[in-house]
């Protein structure tokens, strides 16, 4: 027949031969469809059998084998059209769509006017949508306008308003499948289709929401104001636009969204929690005490109902909660993170080879060990290079470094570590599943987690699929995950004594120096400001140095260039106190957020009485920024959550820092490079201490210049940024991981009960 004929030739001239058998299937669609009897019918709850056995493997991830169930089911009754479109979803899947949306397009349009139904409708638009898709990536083929395709599909297939709402519904509904299953891209293309039928505030929040994962911000807050234009009185719309609000850090903004959504639904706990975050990030302390004691109350009660902790566990840093809350705070992340993934059809992998399903077992060990790299940091971020120098250091005889990086491609820091490790994949816009096959595929030994609970991502996602035998937190999130799948915490003796092991869910395996890799060596090359080899500035050189960085002359600069969210009323009160006693002197702040500076103004006047004497300066690049901050006198260290790379910077460019350690690891940072660093009489016992500490060396200029010496000494001779010293530590101490992993069972070994901890370190 003539239609015979014609997809003879698209056989011949557009497919792959491995689409043969598909392209015969769709012929058998071109028989006329009238013709009924008891046998059909028969033949009809057999595809439909088959049909379901098809959803059944999809939601396992299984497509394969879906599929199959898919093409069995088109054989037997080629007029269910649900399974056109569930069958282009796993080619789709599975990269074989070529040349396959074309004809899956011209079936469902051909279904479309025999079965005058609304699925019918929708397959049609979404095969209109794949080959718009597909054109993308064949440049030789037209790409028609993607408004005025879908116009004209949608006049085509039906003049119902009903349809049409049905055909939008149906987009929305699979946008939400997509986006649960970390499929962002194909999530916010299904909400434009719905969009293009017909403009729902439901269906702009969608999209709003994965474009805010894809951490594409200001689209996402067009969209949420968009939602609102439609529905004003939506506060689903108005809590996703200050979440927005706060991730592109227009956070006295965000206060005000937040609280017209507290206005209509007081109770909405989340936004409470979010509205204090921001709070305290612009330090507004006016009603702090109360907001504090409310927000305990609350995840107080939340925890004890099983339930997830509305305050995140990296925010709650922040909060003076009791260690243990912060701990239960982690754990309530880490089941509703395992709970969501699960959720969402994919499949964990077992390492004791007894249940595998989409993943492989542990891989033999042959020559060498493959550790792998997984964040959303390999940027510029100062993550990125803190860890560069570990790619550079490792031992590639026994050592196999691979990086996979969750993040765009951006940054000069990211094309170093690209040639330094061994293996680098960019897996930017990769379902969670897919990232967590591709590692468990490597195949890996140890996976170290970088990013933890921090809000880079979805890093923990793949982790809870436990791609890799062994793994690991390191470096991106200062405190315990509380998760069984994250089993291992690297650590040293000061961020985390022995003592404190109750506060983490982890195994806590002990690095003998500081537990804060750098490469600064690398980084700095030495260069420093100072004009002599003792560490010492001259006077001229400073004053000269002052003026170009806009600091104030001739007086003792205190300093702090931590977020300003990371500042708390304790702390502030006793670097006031320490200003009102030395005279003349000024306490220098980053303008971070820009949004806080009247607030901390107001507090400088309001205890101090002066408020010039708070200085706010902008942020700089790295190699300006070592240099303001050596021009300084002391840095005051902030309680909670101490300067972490930051302490770092302070002590490369030689400026004294005093801080305090209190039992979180996130307050314990500072100290650890501190007494890494050999020069450590800056490490006060308590906080009445500190106060004296910052004292005796504003008041002594010998003291100062002594802790200057020692600091400069401390680059070239201390451990602290001796990189190839601390990898060769840390290959040990990986090394003997696998090797308890190996020589014991896994269930004890490879996943450590909830407060059972070991050292995996040799002694």
């Amino acid at each position: 027949t003539p239609s015979q004929t014609k997809m003879q030739t698209l056989l011949k001239h557009r497919f792959c031969h491995k689409h043969k058998s598909l392209v015969f299937l769709i012929l058998l669609v071109q028989v006329s469809t009238s013709r009924c009897s008891l046998k059909c019918l028969d033949v009809g709850l057999t595809a439909d059998d088959s049909l379901q056995h098809a959803k059944s493997h999809m939601a396992n991830g299984a497509f394969e084998s879906a599929k199959r169930c898919l093409e069995r089911s088109i054989s037997l009754a080629p007029s269910i059209v649900q399974c056109y479109y569930l069958l282009s979803h796993c080619l789709r899947v599975q990269g074989k769509v070529c040349g396959t949306p074309v004809s899956l397009n011209n079936v469902a349009l051909m279904n479309a006017k025999l079965c005058q139904n609304r699925e019918a409708d929708r397959i049609a638009l979404i095969a209109v949508r794949m080959i718009s898709n597909s054109s993308r990536s064949d440049p030789a083929k037209a790409r028609p306008p993607v408004n005025d395709t879908f116009a004209r599909t949608a006049a085509q297939t039906t003049d119902s308003k009903n349809s049409r709402e049905h055909v939008a519904d149906q987009y929305a509904a699979d946008a939400l499948t997509f986006y649960r299953m970390g499929k962002l891209t194909e999530s916010v293309d299904l909400s434009m289709n719905a969009i293009q039928i017909q403009t729902e505030p439901r269906y702009f929040v969608n999209m709003g929401a994965a474009l805010y994962e894809m951490q594409q911000i200001q689209a996402a807050i067009s969209a949420f104001r968009a939602a609102l234009r439609l529905e004003p009185t939506d506060s689903i719309s108005r809590f996703n636009l200050a979440n927005a609000l706060t991730e592109a850090h227009y956070f006295s903004a965000s206060i005000v969204q937040f609280r017209k959504v507290l206005k209509s639904l007081p109770n909405w706990s989340q936004a409470f929690a979010n509205m204090v975050r921001n709070q305290e990030t612009v330090c507004d302390w006016s009603n702090r005490q109360s907001n504090i004691r409310r927000l305990q109350k609350l995840v107080t009660d939340q925890l004890a109902e099983n339930q997830a902790s509305a305050v995140q566990a990296w925010h709650a840093l922040a909060y003076p909660f009791d260690v243990e809350i912060l701990k239960a705070i982690s754990r309530s992340v880490a089941t509703k993170v395992e709970q969501a993934v699960v959720a969402s059809g994919a499949s964990r992998a077992h390492h004791d080879g007894r249940s595998v399903q989409a993943m492989s077992p542990s891989p033999r060990l042959k020559s060498r060990l493959v550790v792998a790299y997984v964040s959303y940091c390999f940027s510029n971020h100062p993550t990125a290079y803190l860890i560069s120098g570990i790619f550079r250091h490792h031992e590639r005889s026994k050592f196999h470094s691979a990086c996979f990086a969750l993040n765009h491609d951006q940054g000069v820091q990211r094309k170093i570590i690209e040639k330094e490790c061994e293996s680098f994949f960019s897996l930017f816009g990769h379902a969670t599943s897919s990232v967590a096959a591709r590692i468990n595929q490597h195949p890996v030994h140890i996976a170290v987690n970088l990013d933890g609970w921090t809000s880079m991502g979805r890093t923990s996602d793949v982790f809870s699929l436990t791609p890799a035998p062994i793994q690991m937190q390191y470096m991106g999130f200062p405190g315990t995950l509380g998760a069984w799948y994250v089993p291992y915490l690297l650590v040293d003796r000061v961020v985390a004594p022995p003592e404190f092991a109750g506060f983490y869910t982890e195994r806590l395996v002990m690095h003998p120096g500081s537990y804060y890799v750098n490469d600064y060596r690398r980084l700095f090359t030495d260069k420093s400001n100072n004009d002599n080899s003792e560490g010492i500035i001259s006077e001229s050189k400073a004053r000269t140095l002052r003026l170009k960085y806009g600091l104030p002359l001739d007086t003792t600069l205190l300093c702090n260039f931590n977020n300003l969210y990371k500042l708390c009323p304790d702390a502030f009160e006793i670097w006031a106190k320490i200003l009102k006693t030395l005279s003349p002197s000024h306490l220098v702040l980053l303008r971070l957020p820009d949004d806080a500076v009247v607030n901390l103004k107001n507090e400088v006047l309001l205890r101090v009485g002066n408020a010039s004497r708070a200085v706010f300066v902008p942020m700089l690049n790295r190699a300006d920024h070592m240099e303001r901050t050596s021009m300084c006198d002391i840095f005051l260290d902030t309680f909670l959550v101490n300067a972490h790379t930051l302490a770092m910077d302070v002590l490369w460019a030689g400026l004294p820092m005093v801080t305090v350690a209190d039992q979180r690891f996130s307050s314990r940072v500072a100290a650890s490079v501190l007494i890494a660093g050999e020069c450590s009489t800056t490490l006060a016992r308590t906080r009445a201490d500190y106060s004296e500490v910052a004292a005796r060396i504003a008041s002594s200029t010998s003291k100062a210049s002594e802790l200057r010496r020692c600091l400069k000494k401390s680059r070239q001779n201390s451990r602290l940024y001796d990189t190839a010293d601390w990898v060769r530590e840390f290959e040990t101490l990986l090394r003997n991981l696998w090797d308890l992993h190996a020589a014991s069972s896994p269930s004890v070994v490879g996943y450590g009960g909830m407060g059972f901890h070991i050292t995996a370190s040799k002694p």
